[in-house]
């Protein structure tokens, strides 16, 4: 489709965090390009074309860009130079983007003649998608997300498009299952001990995990689409965040780092944080006692089958399947089946089946050990921030975390927090053109969560940041901007434990 995509209108690719801080909460990429539909081969109501039925939300879309050797001389390009990468006559082939189509704008005018390709990322399959959970005990938070992924389900990579090569390509893919190699999930510093959901959407359910991890924790969108979560230790301990992997530079022709066009500067002096208060509830298990009754009379037809979910006002364990004279009485014809969908969260099904003369069922309830709240504590940093506060006033965080974990986790998380943000940490939006080979490898090579250099003499600045989020706008053939959007590097000296006297595990925050 490379062909077909129009110059007149820029493709624009975004993806990572909705702002520079590392506290923000994660975005839904985004991407939109215009397709030249002369063909007519993109009208919805077009029974001829070769995708009729098949343009339709929620069809994945993969965007690559491929780097020419003729663009940049004899020599500069070379098998080995670009990593993980494709070949198709002499090009190199990188993926910048992968989502699925939203809900594609058409325009049969004379002078148009076009269908628009707007794009979500994979991020944005999680939202409005309501879900609910067995009750979990001391599960990681990459453990619980991968439950979140695992009911929500996400498209696989069945081709259905057309395919072109060249220097954009667009491939439309079909639907199915969440594949495991869609998901990038690193371990995760934070246990909870009690987890659930009950009826949550699962994106908000994802970002409160996020925020119970903390400062450093990352969910983002990869460049192959794939959903990525590191943990909070992850900067701490993965080279790529450790060490600069570009020096970017404000200078003069001849320098050997790769220049950018702009720099736009935040202090973000209102983004101090230097309160922070954690609401922790301690739980314990009860007796198995009710904890939902239906309180009305169920009559049932021949072979009739009747689901009623019951829901209780705690999450619960080891829910009883229904026994017959004592969670329900018939009074009159007969039950086949009493099932249980699952016997933990703080929901369940249960589902009745009629013999063939119906039957009259009262009294139904369940039966369960509820977890009941036994103590509720307000965890505040015990870090002095006294000197933030005289400064900037006093700054909560804003955040929802997840409240049923360890006093302990709760005060490392809010020291962590106020640790790292009592201060103002700094963020750049760094934009940069493909005017150089060099320079073009940096814009398709670097990722969310690098570590790079940033030199600017005129503003005095030699820095290290992370990148929190990637924006392309590709201006017809040959011309690539990118935006990096990085936060400043704030280093502490955190101690590493083994078997050795020093080694490869963090202790504390």
């Amino acid at each position: 489709m490379s062909a077909r995509v129009l110059a007149r209108t820029d493709i624009t690719i975004r993806r990572g965090r909705d702002s520079a801080r590392a506290l923000s909460p994660p975005m839904a990429g985004s991407a939109d390009m215009e397709l030249d539909n002369r063909s007519g081969d993109y009208w919805i109501e077009n029974a001829a074309s070769p995708l009729f039925g098949k343009i339709l939300p929620g069809r994945q879309v993969r965007i690559r860009m491929g780097m020419m050797e003729r663009e940049f001389g004899e020599g500069e390009f070379g098998e080995g130079e670009f990593g993980d990468w494709e070949s198709e006559e002499g090009n190199g082939i990188y993926n910048v983007f992968k989502g699925f189509l939203d809900e594609p704008p058409q325009d049969s005018s004379i002078e148009a003649q076009s269908t628009g390709l707007p794009c979500l990322g994979t991020l944005s399959w999680l939202r409005g998608k309501k879900i609910s959970t067995p009750l979990y005990e001391n599960i990681r938070v990459d453990q619980a997300l991968a439950v979140i992924l695992d009911l929500v389900g996400a498209p696989v990579d069945t081709t259905i498009g057309l395919w072109d090569v060249g220097l954009w390509d667009v491939a439309l893919w079909g639907s199915g299952g969440w594949p495991s190699e869609a998901r990038v999930l690193n371990v995760a510093a934070t246990t909870l001990l009690y987890w659930w959901l009950d009826d949550v959407d699962a994106f908000d359910a994802a970002v409160q995990l996020l925020n119970t991890e903390g400062p450093w924790a990352a969910i983002y969108e990869d460049d192959e689409g794939r959903i990525v979560f590191e943990g909070r230790h992850y900067r701490l301990l993965t080279e790529r965040c450790t060490t600069p992997q570009a020096t970017f530079r404000a200078g003069v022709a001849g320098d050997t780092e790769p220049l950018y066009r702009s720099l736009k500067y935040m202090p973000r002096l209102r983004d101090v944080i230097n309160v922070c208060e954690i609401t922790v509830n301690q739980r314990e298990e009860q007796a198995l006692g009710v904890v939902w009754s239906l309180g009305a009379t169920i009559t049932l037809g021949s072979n009739e089958s009747r689901s009623y979910r019951a829901k209780a006002s705690d999450p619960f364990k080891d829910a009883v399947t229904p026994v017959p004279g004592v969670d329900y009485m018939v009074t009159s014809g007969s039950l086949s089946t009493v099932s249980l969908d699952r016997n933990s969260g703080q929901s369940c099904t249960i589902t009745l089946i009629a013999g063939a003369g119906g039957a009259v069922v009262t009294g139904l309830q369940l039966r369960a050990k509820p977890l009941t709240i036994t103590g509720t504590y307000v965890v505040t940093n015990s870090i002095d921030t006294t000197a933030s506060q005289a400064k900037y006033g006093q700054r909560k965080y804003p955040h929802d975390i997840w409240p049923e974990i360890s006093y302990l986790t709760a005060q490392d998380l809010a020291n962590g927090i106020v640790g790292i943000y009592q201060e103002p940490k700094a963020a750049v939006n760094l934009l940069l053109q493909s005017a150089t080979y060099e320079r073009l490898v940096q814009q398709l090579e670097r990722q969310i969560s690098d570590r790079v250099r940033i030199i600017d003499p005129m503003m005095a600045m030699d820095a290290e940041f992370f990148i929190e989020a990637v924006a392309h706008n590709a201006k017809g053939v040959g011309l690539l901007e990118t935006n990096f959007t990085c936060e400043k590097a704030v280093d502490f000296s955190i101690g590493v434990w083994d078997v050795g006297l020093w080694d490869v595990a963090v202790w504390g925050f």
